[in-house]
């Protein structure tokens, strides 16, 4: 099950869900940002995540099986989380909740404005985080006590999930299919078996810096995944497209591993459709499924041709 928007603001709900969570007594309860969960600071010492209507909850139980393992082999510090079944009044409602200490350390995101910074500030701030995501790239696959999902099954599972509303499962599943696989994305090769450990939302909410700015440690490995490395490289990072590249740029020279910008374009352009999907869906759920299933095939050829007329003009 997950939170509704109005629940995530029941402060009496939450402080007695983080109370089961952690085990303690709730004296402070702040709200912190999050797009597909609703994230707390409970006592100035936990982070707690409630799950909303996106969250892959079991992404969360898997996760207290890969932080332990993975910090061993990284230098900066990332969540150690527990996840726990958790229960409303009258026990009539079950949420899994993730929690873990809070890591020592300013969010950068909380701190300043990315897009203020100058030049020279970003140049350091994203030799950092090159370092850091080397490191986790380096871990190798193979030695690893856990299977991690591909980035190709977490990204259709994502869409899917995020555009089912009624009818028509089998055929929506197949149209993300055919977005993904079409050869002028060239994303199936984030499914290969020679792919990287990839944190995959590498954005300034997620880094934190210590007060002489240097890089101690990373959040929220929600999205953590065996894929290629344009996958660190997701829309809207920071500022924007210029600073996109930049980090690609200061990657590249730093890992030797070059990164095609046209593997990042076609990646913002599978998000940029996938809204656009979302939106077809939507409206055209609302038609009889006899209609709906024609129509929605008509979408599918219609998209693939404006895909493929948007690439070939590049």
């Amino acid at each position: 099950m997950y939170l509704t928007e109005q629940q995530s603001k029941d402060k009496g709900l939450v402080c007695e869900l983080a109370g089961q969570a952690l085990g303690v007594p709730v004296t402070h309860l702040q709200q912190l940002g999050g797009c597909s969960s609703y994230n707390y600071e409970v006592n100035h010492l936990y982070i707690l995540k409630l799950p909303g209507e996106r969250t892959f909850s079991n992404s969360w139980v898997l996760q207290e099986r890969y932080m332990p393992v993975l910090q061993k082999q990284l230098t900066y510090q990332i969540p150690q989380p527990q996840t726990k079944v958790v229960w409303t009044k009258g026990e009539t409602q079950s949420f899994i909740a993730m929690s873990y200490p809070k890591i020592e350390g300013n969010c950068i995101g909380d701190t300043f404005v990315f897009a203020q910074k100058d030049y020279s500030f970003k140049v350091r701030f994203f030799e950092q985080l090159s370092d850091a995501a080397s490191q986790l790239h380096n871990v190798p696959l193979s030695e690893l006590p856990f299977r991690i999902p591909t980035k190709e099954e977490e990204f259709q599972e994502y869409f899917f999930r995020n555009t089912i509303s009624k009818g028509s499962a089998h055929l929506k599943r197949k149209i993300i299919q055919a977005l993904f696989h079409d050869p002028l994305f060239g994303l199936d090769k984030s499914a290969d078996s020679t792919g990287i450990l990839t944190h995959s939302d590498l954005h300034s909410g997620n880094v934190l810096f210590n007060d002489k700015n240097e890089l101690i440690g990373l959040l929220d490995f929600d999205t953590l995944g065996s894929g290629d490395r344009f996958w660190e490289f997701r829309p809207k990072l920071y500022a924007g497209p210029s600073d996109t590249d930049l980090f690609r740029e200061i990657y590249s020279a730093r890992t030797g591993h070059r990164v095609d910008y046209k593997d990042i374009y076609a990646m913002h352009q599978l998000f940029y459709f996938g809204q656009l999907l979302k939106s077809a869906f939507m409206t055209y759920d609302a038609l009889s499924p006899t209609q709906n299933i024609k129509r929605l095939k008509k979408i599918k050829a219609k998209m693939m041709r404006q895909i493929q007329r948007a690439f070939r003009s590049r």
